[in-house]
């Protein structure tokens, strides 16, 4: 049901979103009132904001400033923040997070209704999702960063092409991944498995997102913004840079943590687990990578030559596979964990046999774990062991493990076609 429709809007979820706006606007004023430019992210958008408002080049940042790491259009949309002084885009964009949880919450619930009405359908799933994937939220809205809107255009993405609009499909993943560069799988996702129009759709966004920065900056600008892209920032994971902090919940980050020292942490309640040399790390890690995305892109493969239905655990290792291959994934980036969760608390667990009864319930536990946990629950030594030898990680990897099992045996009543 859309919150747009009246019917929608009953006097109880009115009431609820009047308390809600009564916590979230406040807390938002005091929160973004704090904001610098440096050591922030939304100071570091704002200020990409600015640069390319008055033409100066995107990627030569001050001292103290997170970043150079956004693509050009990024910066074109970062513009709407310089319109205004930082705290008060910060404060506006506090806001916005807050509001885009419930909306997050209702998208998922609607792509789920069109793709699995014989799923579990009582409300406990969702619940536990929301509260579960509610850490990664709030971490999000803490650092006033922009993952939720990232979440919101990929599902508005997911509905279009529910709703058979490829061409917003397309225009909503293209602009996620010009944003922030890990939503690039949705694109793929759309030119394997989707429609021939949907897939066909892909090129002209793409274009768009590459010559709407060049128009407003001009071409001589915009390709030199391009090109410092490139060489500051993309560059730098192409030679094998892997962030090993563990903050840092990827694929990379994860190997290098099991099989190297901490480098960049004192007493970081972690070690290695298998230690090896830096090259044989590497050479570890670029496996994976490599099985990780084999994975991935065979799953979408197969389904297609089936002409399978699309099924929300497909859609499910989209994100998953985004996060894992992704160079930085710190846990603010996870909200996308709302839908993976769902996904799989959804599943009426009692019509599975024994075996894969047991690999959910594994599954079930984990995602606890890696939801559930936090310094302020378990302990600062605690949540660091669980960071550093990455929880959420093997999780993740299970949970696409999963997402590819139950996207190739699914044998549902008839779906939306894909094909």
């Amino acid at each position: 049901m859309s919150i747009l429709r009246r019917d929608f809007w009953t006097r109880r979820r009115a009431l609820l979103t009047l308390a809600y706006l009564l916590v979230l606007v406040p807390w938002s004023v005091i929160r973004g009132s704090r904001e610098t430019v440096t050591n922030s992210d939304v100071g570091a958008f704002w200020l990409e904001g600015q640069y390319f408002l008055t033409g100066q080049p995107l990627f030569d940042l001050p001292p103290g400033v997170r970043g150079p790491a956004y693509p050009p259009f990024a910066g074109m949309v970062f513009q709407l923040l310089a319109l205004l002084p930082l705290k008060a885009s910060a404060v506006l964009l506090c806001i916005l997070n807050g509001l885009l949880i419930p909306v997050a919450v209702v998208l998922t619930k609607s792509i789920f209704d069109t793709l699995h009405p014989e799923r579990n359908r009582a409300t406990w799933p969702l619940a536990v999702a929301v509260v579960l994937s509610l850490q990664f939220f709030l971490n999000n809205m803490n650092l006033i960063s922009v993952n939720e809107i990232i979440l919101v255009l990929c599902l508005l993405g997911i509905r279009a092409y529910l709703d058979g609009r490829d061409w917003r499909a397309a225009a909503a993943f293209v602009a996620a991944a010009a944003i922030k560069l890990v939503p690039a799988t949705f694109v793929v996702w759309l030119v394997v498995r989707g429609r021939r129009r949907a897939a066909l759709a892909v090129v002209p966004a793409v274009a768009g997102a590459f010559l709407l920065p060049l128009a407003f900056r001009g071409p001589r600008t915009g390709l030199t913004d391009l090109a410092e892209y490139h060489t500051k920032v993309l560059s730098q994971f192409e030679r094998g840079r892997v962030i090993t902090g563990r903050t840092n919940q990827n694929l990379g980050g994860l190997v290098y943590r099991l099989t190297l020292p901490p480098a960049d942490q004192p007493n970081p309640g972690y070690g290695p687990l298998v230690p090896v040399s830096e090259q044989t790390a590497a050479a570890i890690y670029r496996a994976a990578a490599a099985l990780v995305l084999l994975a991935f892109l065979a799953n979408l493969i197969v389904l297609r030559l089936r002409d399978a239905p699309l099924s929300a655990f497909e859609l499910g290792s989209v994100f998953l596979a985004g996060h894992l291959l992704s160079g930085i994934t710190w846990k603010a980036h996870l909200v996308t964990l709302l839908f993976t969760f769902y996904v799989f608390l959804s599943i009426r667990v009692a019509e599975l046999p024994r075996r894969l009864r047991a690999f959910v319930y594994v599954l079930f536990a984990l995602i606890v774990v890696s939801g559930g946990t936090g310094r302020d629950l378990v302990g600062r030594t605690v949540q660091y062991g669980i960071d550093g030898y990455g929880v959420i990680v093997w999780t993740m990897l299970l949970l696409l493990a999963g997402c590819v099992v139950f996207s190739q045996r699914r044998v549902p009543e008839p779906r939306p076609s894909v094909a």
